[in-house]
């Protein structure tokens, strides 16, 4: 990880010259335009789409802000205090209906799009900062997001994606100027933005580890900052959750560090297998058939089986959580190729606007000739990419702040392949994916970089 690419950003602890009038006029220019265009295919998509149906999920989410704007806590039925769900989105959700007084879809739809454009603008910050002077490519990498199909489908669904989506690009960013040029005040502001970002979705909890990990195993010589910023990164994150955490702990009574969605997901894996039918076959074959997505009708799964069996015995808490686990180590050859299934899926793009519409059913929509070419003409090529900066990688030839966000993507990656891997669920990271295009090798400095400008210092 020493050295450094040919045409990648050298990391240093001197302070970069102040970008001139003409750079910074022109980075306005390139933000408001990838804002407006971000917002405006939103509202297109929302005039012409309407509305997805309250239910499931959305309904819960809709619920609980519609409590935190009139007063009654981050509650679902107004009385009781909700755990299950991570607060952010709904919290601000409700702050927004709050302002503006409509506790409507449509409001819910105006507030998705403003997340979802705003995330177009962090997109371009977060690539010029990696990639100080290629104004073209942070162009490139902010359009790219606005106009994909699995982001902007987002805005008439009340699901907490779009704001996952900002608060991460938003604290990838910060840690991209902190790891360019280090500072206490780049350190706090780092922590705090991943620990807002985890409050969007615990999948981010690993951060302040991989904060301090990062520091220790990167050469002496090229150490991104000293380890006391890379601790107190750590320590604020902490404390941005500290009080969300206390706050679980006394309804719960047992550690809660975000929501407590662990029991959860492990029901969900749980409900998802059909065990009997992948006995006797190899990985390959089970692989595939798990792939093969079909409607199941419910309760034909021997998952479903198995989880109606704990409820007509009336188990639940942790009688309940044990049976689950027993099932899970009492089938190990599934359940670990469930995971290979869940990191698939979990790099494909989403379809959910598709499916939720009953346009596709889920097994249509991954084999439909326009899912296989969403994949391959915007994800497959940046994957790919991903392979060959994990390699520069290895060979240590990688600049301080790419390194870290191969880290940090293989590392969300993996959180969800042994969670539960879907296609929305890598929506929040597709800025962070964008970064491994070879931008270095597409696009020259611009000319006031070559002067000593740092475009988007």
């Amino acid at each position: 990880m020493s050295a450094t690419a040919p045409g990648m950003p050298s990391p240093t602890r001197n302070m970069p010259a102040a970008p001139g009038a003409g750079g910074k006029a022109a980075d306005r220019t390139l933000m408001a335009g990838l804002f407006l265009l971000a917002l405006a295919v939103c509202a297109a998509f929302i005039v012409l789409a309407g509305p997805l149906p309250l239910k499931d999920d959305a309904l819960q989410y809709f619920r609980i802000a519609e409590n935190v704007s009139r007063g009654r806590g981050f509650t679902e039925d107004g009385v009781l205090p909700h755990t299950y769900r991570p607060p952010l989105f709904s919290a601000l959700l409700g702050a927004w209906f709050y302002i503006t007084g409509s506790r409507t879809v449509l409001s819910a739809q105006i507030y998705q799009s403003l997340c979802l454009a705003l995330s177009a603008v962090a997109t371009f910050l977060l690539c010029l900062e990696v990639f100080p002077g290629r104004r073209a490519a942070a162009a490139l990498s902010g359009l790219w997001l606005a106009l994909h199909p699995s982001a902007w489908t987002l805005a008439s669904w009340v699901v907490q994606e779009p704001t996952i989506l900002l608060a991460t690009t938003v604290a990838a960013w910060l840690t991209a100027r902190w790891l360019a040029v280090p500072g206490w005040g780049k350190a706090a502001a780092a922590g705090a933005a991943w620990g807002v970002a985890a409050l969007a979705k615990s999948v981010a909890l690993f951060v302040p580890a991989l904060l301090v990990l990062f520091r220790l195993i990167c050469p002496r010589k090229s150490r991104p900052a000293p380890f006391r910023e890379a601790a107190l990164a750590a320590a604020v994150f902490l404390a941005v959750i500290a009080p969300w955490t206390a706050r679980n702990y006394l309804v719960l009574h047992r550690l809660v560090p975000v929501n407590d969605q662990a029991a959860g997901m492990l029901e969900w894996n749980v409900g998802h297998s059909d065990v009997p039918a992948g006995e006797g076959r190899g990985p390959v074959a089970l692989l595939a058939t798990l792939l093969a997505t079909r409607n199941a009708a419910p309760g034909e799964l021997a998952g479903q089986k198995f989880l109606a069996g704990l409820d007509r015995a009336g188990l639940s808490g942790e009688a309940r959580r044990e049976r689950l686990w027993g099932y899970v180590a009492a089938h190990p050859g599934y359940f670990l190729v469930q995971r290979v299934r869940n990191a698939i899926f979990f790099a494909a793009p989403s379809v959910d606007w598709l499916i939720q519409t009953g346009r596709l059913g889920t097994g249509a929509a991954q084999r439909s000739a326009p899912f296989l070419a969403a994949a391959a003409l915007l994800h497959l090529p940046l994957y790919g990419f991903l392979g060959w900066r994990l390699y520069g990688l290895f060979r240590g030839r990688l600049p301080l702040p790419l390194s870290f966000f191969v880290l940090f993507f293989l590392a969300y990656w993996g959180v969800y392949a042994l969670m539960w891997g879907e296609p929305r669920f890598s929506v929040p990271v597709y800025p962070v994916l964008s970064l491994f295009v070879p931008w270095e090798r597409l696009f020259p400095r611009d000319a006031a970089a070559d002067r000593g400008e740092t475009v988007g210092a």
